[in-house]
């Protein structure tokens, strides 16, 4: 039986703050995430290494040469992961516009900030889109920005016309390396001693995650196509967490800091995104 996307983020912070939805007796203060998924050292050095790899480089630059023109312009809105910004999606960017999509920046130059208010910023971002466009768009986000994705998928179906999430932990958001648990903690404290921009307590924890988490739990709009690449060599989120339900399922090989660079990878997105480019599914209502 799937645990529900509530129940696991429970488990996933401590000391067990995120059981009171009371929020008079919310304590952000001793707020923890915990990463539930462990990945063996040469796991993680293989991660780190594919950040830089000159094989997909060469991959990509050919892939761009021969690519069929497809895209017919559809809008499509690039996501990036936590600690990333919209410069980590450049190589994805550059193969969509080759294969004749109009791939557009989110905005978000460091993903760290609360998900309420992202979610929020990319609902304008999209609608910015689709007035300029005058058809619903398509929206790909890698790890935290494809569950970004799926949020703003499930509260502006009339804005989205599908999404592609890559890696992404839709089923259970906290099921993460403890070395990336660590560093959302840092966020937390952060936001604790006065800094602003960065998530808080109330996002893992508070009305903020309570929210999005009925959000995720929702099924996708039948009117939105939703597809979920996921790897079961990805070091940072296991990869169970990223089969949602609600989408069709694509499986690669890749780990999770390089595979939004990887031919295959852009191929798939690529071929998830043509049927919205060639049907009127995409059109404004």
């Amino acid at each position: 039986m799937r645990m529900h996307n509530r129940e696991m983020t429970k488990a996933a912070v401590q000391p067990g703050t995120a059981q009171d939805t009371d929020t008079s007796t919310f304590t952000p203060h001793k707020v923890r995430v915990v990463g539930t998924h462990q990945s063996p050292p040469r796991t993680l050095i293989r991660e780190r290494a594919s950040v830089f790899s000159l094989r997909s480089a060469i991959g990509r630059k050919r892939l761009r040469e021969s690519t069929p023109v497809i895209g017919n312009d559809l809008p499509v809105l690039l996501v990036p992961g936590l600690f990333s910004g919209d410069y980590s999606m450049t190589p994805l960017s550059n193969f969509l516009k080759a294969a004749g999509f109009a791939p557009a920046r989110s905005g978000i130059k460091l993903n760290i900030g609360c998900t309420s208010e992202l979610v929020d910023q990319l609902g304008e971002r999209a609608d910015e889109l689709v007035q300029e466009s005058g058809s619903r768009i398509a929206v790909v986000g890698w790890s935290r920005g494809g569950s970004l994705a799926r949020l703003v998928a499930a509260a502006r179906p009339d804005l989205i016309g599908g999404i592609v999430s890559i890696t992404s932990p839709q089923v259970n958001p906290f099921a993460v390396n403890p070395s990336v648990a660590a560093q959302v903690n840092r966020l937390l404290r952060l936001h604790e001693a006065g800094f602003s921009g960065v998530m808080s307590a109330d996002c893992v924890a508070g009305r903020c995650a309570n929210r999005m988490l009925e959000l995720l739990a929702q099924p996708m709009p039948s009117n939105v196509s939703y597809y979920s690449i996921y790897s079961r060599t990805d070091g940072i989120v296991d990869w169970r967490a990223c089969l949602d339900p609600s989408a069709q399922l694509i499986e690669v090989k890749g780990t999770h800091l390089g595979i939004g660079k990887e031919p295959a990878v852009l191929e798939h997105v690529a071929n998830c995104l043509a049927p919205l480019a060639e049907t009127a599914m995409v059109r404004a209502h």
